[in-house]
């Protein structure tokens, strides 16, 4: 439980980096994993990695959201099933929203790894 707060401790940090700055994060977290990769990244433009953070930041809210039903519902009861489903339900609407304006900015831009950098 704690190593998925701690993970979404981080990501919320990357998160805000990439919000802001609108810009790969410096050293080995900004690179790609092939050389391709990286070529593809430093033709990316802010709006790209702004929806990434996006996406990151939608992830360690459902990090944190994990972590604070397991922590505070530790017996099983209706209402405990009433707040998972809605806490889901509505942690849905902006994980998916951001995904798919990532996968729309890939496109676009042409960073899938099939298109030719």
């Amino acid at each position: 439980m704690w190593v998925v707060g701690a993970a979404s401790g981080f990501l919320l940090a990357m998160s805000v980096w990439l919000l802001v700055t609108g810009r790969r994060p410096p050293g080995i977290l900004g690179r790609g994993l092939t050389s391709r990769d990286d070529q593809r990244m430093h033709r990316a433009p802010p709006i790209y990695f702004r929806a990434m953070g996006a996406m990151v930041a939608s992830a360690a809210l459902d990090g944190f959201f994990l972590v604070w039903t397991i922590g505070s519902m530790r017996q099983p009861s209706p209402l405990t099933l009433v707040i998972i489903v809605v806490g889901i339900s509505l942690l849905t609407v902006p994980t998916g929203a951001s995904v798919a304006w990532l996968i729309y900015l890939s496109a676009r831009y042409r960073l899938f790894r099939w298109d030719k950098p």
